[in-house]
């Protein structure tokens, strides 16, 4: 079962990154990134998270967006993938490029203070 939940949710990264980059014409949304796909067991809820270019108010703006048109994305996925059930969609910002911007940032100040005291 584990098998299938992976395919399942690699397919659904695929299909909606490709909607959402030929089909959606939204000019507020701006560059979006599909980063992953998490999903449940029973295949009938999926979380997406996307990363888009810009400050924090944008993500907030995009998910604003990517949620309210979820019935157009599961309507464009029903005619592109067939499933028993379309899982239920709902859209959060993946937070690991921010996470992972802080960690390297934490990292290079513990170096600076370290080459400072060194010196």
């Amino acid at each position: 079962m584990k098998e299938r939940v992976k395919r399942v949710s690699e397919l659904l990264k695929e299909t909606i990154a490709e909607i959402i980059l030929k089909e959606f014409d939204n000019p507020h949304l701006g560059f979006i990134t599909i980063t992953g796909v998490e999903m449940a067991k029973d295949l009938k809820r999926a979380i997406i998270f996307f990363t888009c270019y810009g400050n924090e108010k944008k993500e907030l703006e995009a998910k604003k967006i990517l949620n309210e048109s979820k019935g157009y994305i599961k309507e464009r996925l029903a005619s592109k993938i067939v499933l028993k059930y379309l899982p239920d969609l709902r859209f959060e910002v993946d937070e690991i490029l921010r996470k992972q911007e802080k960690i390297d940032r934490l990292l290079k100040e513990l170096e600076d203070d370290e080459r400072n005291s060194v010196s």
